[in-house]
């Protein structure tokens, strides 16, 4: 992050420290404990690196917020699933590959899945009504091939 002219330095400052805080060790880990995934390896593996510091006093959360619930937990209290499935998942994983669809592709398939969040009556509707609509929305924004 650059200082810009427009920009004074004072909030520069305070976004470098927030880009800092939010990518440290501790706070990785802290993410993975309440169940994201973690981009530095030590979350996974380095016994030594620990969310205890970061937690909000007892009362202060929102129920089962950053708490990570009934999430069965290892010895050292990640989430089970983290270092033997995670981890490896993340190490091996690839970039997505580059297209000019992507976004028609995201715009029109979270447009069309929305409503299932928000329309009873899309809810109510068939898995194969669903995916027929999609489908058919899919086909008008990419091309055919």
């Amino acid at each position: 992050m650059s200082a810009s002219p427009a920009m004074p330095e004072a909030r520069v400052r305070k976004a470098r420290e927030l880009v800092a805080f939010l990518t440290d060790r501790t706070s990785e880990r802290c993410l993975l404990d309440a169940g994201f995934a973690a981009t530095r390896a030590s979350s996974y593996t380095d016994p030594g690196v620990s969310c205890a510091d970061r937690r909000a006093p007892t009362g202060t959360a929102a129920p089962g917020e950053g708490s990570g619930g009934d999430m069965p937990r290892d010895a050292a209290r990640r989430p089970r699933y983290a270092k033997d499935t995670l981890l490896p998942a993340l190490e091996t994983a690839a970039l997505r590959p580059r297209t000019p669809l992507y976004g028609a592709f995201t715009h029109t398939f979270t447009t069309r899945l929305a409503a299932l969040h928000t329309s009873a009556t899309a809810r109510a509707a068939p898995d194969e009504d669903i995916a027929e609509k999609l489908d058919a929305a899919l086909r008008e924004v990419l091309p055919s091939g």
